[in-house]
């Protein structure tokens, strides 16, 4: 086998082989073997033709692409061996000739990924603050949920509850006829229509009102040429909300009970606490990764993009088949073609892939591991979290799948939540030491950056 090598730029190579007459003989003999045994020739019994009486059967085309499809791929690995290739991704192959047997492999070489000078990066924590506002503003709400719908004898008010009888017309002709719709009328609101909410609002029930409105398209200020929509509206009820006392006896009411008003103050000035951590924590965590990545180098082949791209495009496709819609009916609803939908994934596509081996270097450099007790802590959060089917819960999450996929999300949680201890150093202090770099322990020789 002969194979010569041509670097191209951005990580990748070209193996141009060409394969030995030998080597062509023998594949071409087992390529013989599998199709007699498949190939139904008169006059022979299943797998006895001879090879010249295959080949006038099925032409010698099929020979040949049997042996080709056989070759190529054993040829092709072995020349990646011997060449010492590390390739992240397999070859893409085009044949060039037939006689000899030639043909070219691009092949995407693994990235490389250069993190600089990550470990001096520093971020500000984002302060979180509580405002009483919130608070009163979450107890309002508690008020509100708590209190039943009552029959109002008054003319409605914006937040009531109004059961309607609704007509529309466009043009003369009737185009809805709605009964019992219940509608909560709210400043601004959009539904059905802008206006709608402050034309209802005042009446009380058994009242009625016709009155027109433009359409959504005419009030965005669009060339629409659509006709207004005449409203025809009939009260059938109006229901409010008598809020009890904001005291201790409603604190007493709420979930399973507290003991005062200043204790259900407190538990809801924890929960909005963490809430706000929760969120400061992951807007550090986007900040540092970000951060990390704006001083790393990383080099990465073409295809790698390519191959993310098909993959982002598999999981839109299963998204819509989940959704009974098919890629052409969604293609059609975008006015796009394939192609371009592909390209617009593009972007995204890199931007992952430059996050996947990002975080991947650093968690070799931090040498973050995910011990199997934690899968099985997770899994079992997993398991209580699915309510009353836990038994079959259970058995989905103890797959092999499931658990490697949990595997992967604790690694990157655990190297998101290390680099965020890193970026939340006091400025001009050293980063706190990781754990051991297994590389280092096993070839304390080994330079390793």
């Amino acid at each position: 086998m002969k194979v010569t090598v041509e670097n191209l730029p951005r990580r990748e190579v070209v193996l141009s082989i060409e394969a030995e007459p030998d080597d062509v003989e023998r594949y071409r003999q087992r390529a013989y073997q599998s199709l007699v045994q498949r190939a139904k020739i008169p006059g022979f019994r299943k797998g006895k033709a001879p090879l010249v009486m295959l080949e006038r059967y099925l032409g010698k085309g099929a020979l040949l692409e049997e042996t080709l499809n056989r070759m190529i791929p054993d040829a092709t690995q072995k020349a990646i061996e011997e060449q010492s290739i590390e390739a992240a991704t397999p070859p893409s192959i085009e044949v060039s000739s037939t006689e000899p047997a030639a043909w070219t492999a691009k092949v995407a070489l693994t990235p490389t990924v250069d993190l600089g000078e990550y470990a001096a990066v520093r971020i500000e924590p984002r302060a979180v603050e509580v405002q009483d506002q919130q608070i009163d503003d979450l107890l309002e709400d508690l008020r509100f949920q708590q209190a039943p719908w009552e029959p109002a004898d008054r003319a409605s008010l914006m937040g009531d509850l109004l059961t309607l009888d609704v007509e529309v017309y466009q043009n003369g002709a009737r185009v809805r006829d709605d009964k019992g719709v219940q509608y909560r009328p709210e400043p601004g609101l959009a539904s059905p229509v802008p206006g709608f909410a402050e034309e209802v609002v005042g009446l009380g029930a058994g009242e009625s009102k016709e009155f027109t409105l433009a359409t959504p398209n005419q009030q965005e200020g669009g060339e629409s040429q659509e006709a207004p929509l005449l409203y025809r509206v009939n009260v059938v009820d109006v229901k409010g909300k008598s809020l009890a006392p904001l005291d201790d006896e409603f604190a007493k009411g709420v979930g399973d009970g507290f003991d005062d008003l200043p204790a259900l103050r407190e538990h809801l000035v924890a929960q909005v606490t963490a809430e706000a951590e929760r969120k400061a924590t992951e807007e550090l965590r986007d900040q540092a990764l970000d951060r990390v990545i704006e001083g790393a180098t990383v080099e990465f082949a073409p295809s790698i993009v390519e191959h993310e791209a098909e993959h982002m495009m598999e999981q839109q496709e299963r998204r819509l088949a989940n959704n009974r819609v098919s890629m052409e009916e969604y293609l059609e609803q975008l006015s796009q073609t394939r192609e371009q939908l592909m390209q617009e994934m593009q972007a995204e596509a890199e931007r992952r892939v430059v996050h996947s081996l990002v975080l991947t270097e650093l968690k070799e450099r931090e040498a973050i591991e995910v011990s199997t007790d934690e899968i099985d802590e997770a899994v079992q959060e997993l398991v209580e979290a699915s309510g009353e089917q836990q038994a079959r819960a259970r058995r989905v999450f103890e797959s092999e799948e499931t658990r490697r996929s949990l595997e992967r999300s604790l690694v990157t949680r655990k190297t998101l939540d290390r680099l965020v201890e890193i970026v939340s150093q006091p400025a001009e202090s050293p980063a706190p030491e990781a754990g051991p770099d297994p590389e280092e322990e096993t070839a304390p020789d080994d330079d390793k950056s």
